[in-house]
């Protein structure tokens, strides 16, 4: 399987996720521009959550090889807790609620954006070569 636009897909929001984190470092923090990148990076891992929900994992969790089996099932029971998570900040963060409290959401988001970068390299350090193998 060509898994290269999944790479490409993670890189664009690792990418986003590090803009995000220099807007947060600029005084005063440019609110406006923040929920644009949040926007964006919110649409981005949608898109490659649908895709590798839909392409990716139904032939990971069917596959001969049971590596590739165990390992999908377990990636996609741990990607449920990290999506709902991030859907839950992202249904909480708009442009009032940051202005009202940028610290919280600095906090938060600097959370966030390290368990999206750890899925990411836990994917492609684990995931992504048996998928390239095996399917």
């Amino acid at each position: 399987m060509n898994i290269v636009p999944y790479v490409k897909q993670h890189q664009e929001a690792l990418g986003l996720a590090q803009q995000l984190q220099k807007k947060l470092e600029e005084s005063p923090a440019p609110v406006q521009e923040i929920v644009e990148i949040l926007i964006e990076l919110s649409g981005k891992l949608n898109f490659h959550l649908s895709m590798e929900d839909k392409f990716v994992y139904p032939k990971a969790v069917t596959s001969a090889n049971i590596d590739l089996q165990s390992t999908a099932k377990r990636m996609q029971a741990e990607m449920l807790g990290i999506a709902d998570a991030f859907a839950q900040y992202v249904a909480v963060w708009n442009s009032n609620s940051i202005s009202k409290d940028l610290s919280k959401f600095a906090s938060e988001t600097t959370s966030i954006l390290t368990a999206l970068k750890k899925r990411i390299e836990l994917e492609e350090r684990e995931f992504y070569p048996l998928v390239r193998e095996h399917l």
